[in-house]
């Protein structure tokens, strides 16, 4: 009985100061005497199922969570449920004198990453709650960069009603001016915002070297491949956010062998790096 008492105390602590809950601010609340409350966290109180009901209501939880075993975790667990959360853009790390196209400001690009930020912590914690690892530690790492450069190309948008996503099927660039072609659907143009994603600070690749605006959000999360790394959790952050009209000039083509498999690539040389993170958008210096 005793072990089964210091289960849920521990647990009730647990949740409570997950929430920045004092003993006094949760027996409030529950309408239970704060000794009743430090009694039972230290496993010397008996606690009814109708009392697990009320703090686990306070706590917003299941009450089966207050009484599973091991459910208190360990340092390890406590980063990863941290990590769930990603870190917030700060407006300080934001450029004043940046340039950007087709009326796009720094606020629209703002935006945009903070709703990223709330989809990713809101997905990564409810994983948690399934005992599911956070979604960038288990797909693939150029998978998952391609959920951050997807959402930015529907999230601009929302903001900038100047731009559009391409509406054809892997369409170049990824978003275009509203309106400028029939049903905002064209196969290529130079005209409109490539994006990409990236966990890397350059060296950005493309399938094709093409004259173009080039904007490239620079993050930083774990990956798949960690845990072989012995990479512990850390949350998902924004580093950097550049653009710049690239021209041809500006890649560097990788064809390959007729035997190879490779994927074709181009990767963006030492200029354009030069010219893009001379326009930075967003830079955390952290």
């Amino acid at each position: 009985m005793s072990s089964i008492l210091h289960v849920v105390g521990n647990n009730i602590r647990y949740y409570r100061k997950r929430l920045g809950l004092s003993q006094e601010r949760l027996a409030e609340i529950a309408e239970l005497h704060r000794t009743y409350i430090g009694a039972v966290e230290r496993g010397e109180k008996n606690i009814s199922a109708n009392n697990i009901a009320k703090i686990a209501e306070v706590l917003d939880i299941d009450p089966y969570f207050l009484m599973k075993p091991n459910q208190v975790s360990s340092s390890d667990t406590v980063l990863e449920e941290k990590a769930c959360t990603p870190i917030s853009t700060k407006f300080s790390y934001f450029s004043k004198s940046c340039i950007l196209p087709y009326e796009l400001s720094i606020e629209h690009i703002r935006q945009a990453m903070e709703e990223f930020l709330r989809f990713i912590g809101f997905i990564n914690h409810q994983l948690f709650s399934k005992e599911i690892p956070r979604l960038e530690s288990f797909l693939m790492p150029a998978n998952f960069s391609s959920i951050v450069g997807e959402f930015m190309n529907i999230s601009i948008p929302k903001y900038c009603y100047n731009l559009v996503k391409n509406q054809y099927h892997n369409g170049h660039p990824d978003l275009i001016p509203k309106g400028k072609f029939p049903e905002d659907a064209i196969q290529y143009s130079d005209e409109g915002i490539e994006i990409k994603a990236s966990r890397h600070p350059s060296g950005w690749q493309g399938h094709n070297p093409e004259s173009v605006w080039l904007m490239v959000f620079y993050f930083d999360s774990n990956t798949s491949n960690d845990k072989k790394k012995k990479i512990g959790p850390k949350p998902f952050r924004f580093k950097g956010v550049y653009a710049a009209k690239i021209e041809e000039s500006d890649w560097n083509f990788s064809g390959r062998s007729a035997t190879s498999r490779r994927t074709i690539t181009a990767s963006i040389n030492r200029t354009g790096i030069k010219k893009m993170k001379g326009n930075w958008i967003y830079n955390d210096l952290e």
